[in-house]
């Protein structure tokens, strides 16, 4: 590649896409320990108090003022997608896409979508 294309080496892989890689003598230990840690810190879930149930269990006590920052939330449900890896003998990627072809009459208007797994994980 590097005939054709200016590369760099950035040496041996430890930190990529939130994902920690620590070689050992089977191959790579993949960790997820510091995106987590950093997600954490950034939702301020590190200061919250604990509590048995995440809803109140009186309907009159319930605030109905939306939430305050939709990207935030956003993000953070997002977040969530990429911290629940789980272990698989089976290593196989599985990509899904669809697309409708401006079939809104109104506005014609294409929207497409995908999603791509290292099943069984949503990686994208």
């Amino acid at each position: 590649m590097g005939k054709e294309f200016v590369i760099k080496d950035l040496g041996p892989l430890h930190f990529f896409n939130g994902i920690q890689a620590t070689r050992n003598s089977a191959g790579f230990l993949l960790s997820q320990e510091q995106y987590i840690d950093n997600f954490i810190i950034k939702t301020k879930m590190n200061v919250v108090k604990l509590t048995s149930t995440p809803i109140l269990s009186s309907s009159s006590d319930v605030d109905s003022t939306p939430f305050w920052d939709p990207v935030l939330y956003r993000n953070t449900v997002g977040a969530h997608q990429y911290a629940t890896f789980k272990r698989d003998s089976v290593l196989q990627l599985q990509a899904y896409s669809n697309a409708d072809w401006a079939s809104d009459m109104s506005d014609r208007i294409s929207t497409s979508g995908m999603a791509i797994f290292l099943v069984p994980n949503l990686i994208s």
